[in-house]
Order: structure tokens, then C-alpha cells, then sequence
């Protein structure tokens, strides 16, 4: 049996480098792309630390995590609020 050296080839992109908030409104949407075309699995843990003028709060939202699971040759996109 041929077994594989593990290959890590992951990237974190966010599109946008800083988030402007509306005067309107009361929050900013931005966008954190995760690609993955390593052969193997990458747990990836999120940390956000937003300036003193700024803050990130749980909406209540079941299941928010800072932690994602990238299978192989995959990619994902989380937005966020």
C-alpha cells in the first residue's frame, strides 16, 4: 500500500482590507474566503479582534464557531455581520 505524504497548501483571503460601516446602519458585512488544495484535512481557527471602536458580538446564532474544518481541495466562504 502506497501511503501519501501530507501536502498543506491552505490560504486565507478577506477581500476587502477594511469594513466601512453604513450611517444608516448599525453594522458591516465583509467576506473571509478559506481555500484548501492540500491533500489533506486543515483545521483552521478564526480569531477576530476588532480596534477599540469596534466590537463583535454573537447574534444568538446557534453553531457560530471560530474554528472550520477544510476537507482536501476545497474552498469555502464565510460572510459575516
Amino acid at each position: 500500500m502506497v501511503q501519501l505524504e501530507a501536502y498543506h497548501n491552505w490560504n486565507l483571503i478577506i477581500p476587502e482590507k477594511r469594513v466601512y460601516f453604513n450611517l444608516m446602519r448599525n453594522d458591516a458585512r465583509f467576506t473571509i474566503v478559506l481555500s484548501n488544495k492540500g491533500n489533506t484535512y486543515e483545521q483552521i481557527e478564526l480569531e477576530l479582534i476588532p480596534d477599540n471602536k469596534a466590537s463583535i458580538i454573537n447574534s444568538g446564532i446557534s453553531g457560530l464557531q471560530n474554528e472550520v474544518i477544510l476537507p482536501p481541495n476545497t474552498d469555502t466562504t464565510l460572510s459575516l455581520k
